[in-house]
Order: structure tokens, then sequence, then C-alpha cells
């Protein structure tokens, strides 16, 4: 066992006595900080017992600040996030934050969590489920607060009240016979945009007619033709390095996302991880580009960069801020409006109108689930959709 550092010392009245300073108890399970204390008593031995009466209480709670029973919901669901945060992508931080300071906390706020009950938790589901449901009147989107996420809400608390039964805050989880009951919703119609063969078409000629001596333009141009022919999310593609792409075997390797203006060394899903075969077009295109955007990048004084889709300046470009760019040469060019994930829809339109399976356009769309394929397979212009009725005919009549 470790000496104690006892050391004497002198009142202001002139007594003598003995103090321990920043003596090591332990680490906090509920902040993860290492825990001192410091203890003054009129005998050695009488700081030794206090030490030790500290000791044992920081072993039974956990916590020698704040007992158990005073922890709040709030305080516990904060310090649960600011751990949980670091296991999770970028993405599922943001949202989990919204839940927390838009539902859970404002739902629990000033109660200790361990007075939370199944009751309590059951009553909030009810009033997030009839906010849900109410009718959108109109609206595309549900006002804030009024979330169809109501299952994901019950999980986080349930992850919530995992931990405080782990740091010894409560005996049993209260979200364990919560019940979730199915929310009927007023369909968002949420359409699924993508662009036809012809409109792509004149989509990507608009494109080539612009200025050529113009990074911007240029940058658009290659941006978004490698998104209508390789499905990849722009997210990916902000993210693409040269050494990503095999010019030789007419490959690119997919394995890491743009997130803002930060790379993640990760997608979206395992299934996320891919390599996809590009087209002769679509290679000339890129080996196009790279001449171009490393011209710009020695004139602008900023050097050969490893991204394919940088920003002017050098480094990562956050593909929000090119939104506005690329719905002005939608209009120009006289076509809808996809926004940069309609180009991933217009590749899977493309890949069933070629004849390709779900499951193949699955696997070179990276997605988790064949569910999300098949969605957008239901999505297919008029023009498919009579094709297929028209083989359909055929069929029944030979």
């Amino acid at each position: 066992m470790t000496k104690l550092n006892i050391q004497e010392y002198t009142t202001k009245a002139g007594e003598k006595g003995y103090i321990l300073k920043g003596a090591y108890i332990g680490v906090d399970s509920l902040t993860g900080k290492q825990k001192r204390t410091s203890i003054r008593g009129r005998t050695k031995t009488e700081v030794k017992l206090k030490f030790d009466r500290k000791r044992r209480e920081f072993e039974a709670n956990g916590n020698t600040t704040k007992r158990a029973s005073d922890t709040t919901f709030e305080d516990f669901a904060v310090m649960w996030f600011d751990r949980h945060k670091l296991t999770i992508k970028p993405n599922t931080v943001q949202f989990t934050e919204t839940i927390l300071n838009i539902y859970l906390i404002p739902q629990f706020k000033g109660i200790k969590i361990s007075k939370v009950t199944s009751a309590m938790i059951q009553e909030a589901v009810h009033k997030w489920q009839a906010n849900a449901s109410q009718p959108l009147n109109g609206r595309k989107r549900r006002k804030k607060g009024h979330s169809c996420k109501v299952d994901v809400f019950v999980r986080t608390l349930k992850a919530i009240f995992n931990h405080a039964i782990a740091n010894g805050l409560i005996e049993n989880n209260p979200c364990n016979n919560i019940i979730v009951p199915k929310i009927k919703l007023e369909s968002t119609d949420k359409e699924i945009k993508f662009f036809t063969k012809q409109e792509l078409d004149t989509f990507l000629e608009h494109m080539n007619k612009l200025p050529k001596n113009n990074f911007r333009n240029e940058r658009m141009l290659s941006l978004t033709h490698l998104l209508a022919f390789s499905g990849l999310r722009v997210g990916e593609a902000m993210a693409l390095t040269w050494e990503d792409i095999d010019f030789e075997a007419g490959t690119l390797s997919v394995s890491k996302t743009a997130v803002n203006s930060t790379i993640q060394e990760s997608v979206k899903s395992d299934k996320g991880n891919r390599v996809v075969l590009i087209d002769p077009k679509t290679l000339d295109v890129l080996k196009h580009w790279k001449t171009v955007c490393k011209r710009f990048m020695l004139r602008l004084g900023n050097g050969a960069q490893p991204l394919v889709f940088p920003h002017i300046r050098g480094g990562v470009q956050d593909y929000k801020g090119l939104h506005y760019s690329l719905e002005k040469h939608c209009k120009r060019a006289n076509v809808p409006y996809i926004g940069f994930h309609g180009f991933r829809h217009t590749h899977a339109s493309m890949l069933f109108s070629a004849g390709a399976t779900p499951k193949e356009a699955q696997d070179r769309l990276g997605h988790a689930n064949i569910a999300t394929t098949m969605n957008i397979y239901t999505h297919l212009t008029k023009e498919n959709r009579v094709n297929v009725l028209d083989k359909l005919e055929k069929y029944i009549s030979a």
C-alpha cells in the first residue's frame, strides 16, 4: 500500500493539525477523470480513518461529489453522450445530439435519473407519437419536435439507462417494457429525383458548352459526370484521391467519405467499401480533369492535390456549398433540379434500364440493404414502365 504523505501544520489559532493533500482515491465512473481529495484532522490516525472512509464511499458510489440518487437525467445524458460520440460517425453524432436536445432532455429535465419511471417514458412515447401523427397541412416536412423516429428515441433512452446501471446509479432499466405503437403517418410523398437519359444528355451538353478556362465549371462537369456514370454518393466522390483511381484497370476504390470539410475514413456501411468499374468515357473525363486541376492548383500556388475534387484553394471542398451552383446549371440547362443525390438515382435508373438485377445494382451502389435498391427500382421512368409492359404483352402473346 502506498504510504500516505500526511503533513503537520499549524492553524491560525496556533493549534497543531495534520493534512493529507491531493490523495488519489480512484477514477470517477461518471466523468472518467482521476479523483483526488484533501483531508484534515487533529491526529495522523484521524486523517487516515477519514481517508479510508472517503475511499470506501467512492468505491461504493463510483462518485464522491454527487450521490447516485442526486444525479439528474440531463447531467447523466450529457456525460453519456460525451463518451458515446467518440464511438460513432459525425452524422450520427449530430443526429443523436438533436434527439437529446429536442426530445429527451426537455422531457426529463430536472428529474433525478433514479426517479425516471416506465410510466413517465410511456407517457412521453404517446406524446411523441401524437405529435408525429399530426397532419402535414400541405407541408413537405414535419415541424420541429414532430419527428416520427420514436423507436430511435426509445433505443437512445435505453442505452442511457443501461449506462446508468453499469455505473451503479439505478438497478433496472425503465425502458425494458416500453411499448412503441405503430405511428399512422401522413405520407410526405417524398419523390425520388433523377434524370431521364434525355435529361442527363441535355444537362451534360450544357456543362460541356461552358467556358473551359474556369475551375468551378470544369470541376462541376467532371463531378456530375462521375456521379451519373458510377453511382457514387457525393460524399464518397469528394473524398476520392487520385490513388483511388486505377486508370489501367478502369476501376476506382471507395473506402472513405467527406463530411462537411473533413475526410471520414469509413463509408456509410460495410457494403459501401467497394471497387467500382468505370466506363472508358468517364475515365477520359477524369484524365482530362486531372490535367486541368493540376494546372489550376499550380497557377494558384496550391501545389499538387491528392484529392480528385479539391477546394479551389486546396483541401476538402464542402459539397453543401456547391448545391446553389448545381441548381443554377440545372435551371440554365432547362432540366429539373435533382440535387447531387439525384445523380446516384439516375445511375440506378440506367442500371435497371440496361437490365441489371437488383442484387447487381445493390453491389455497385453500395446499399447495405437491398430494400433501398428495390425502392429506387419502383421509381423507374415512364418510358421504362411502358417497356416492361411491352415485354409482358409479348411474353403473354407468344
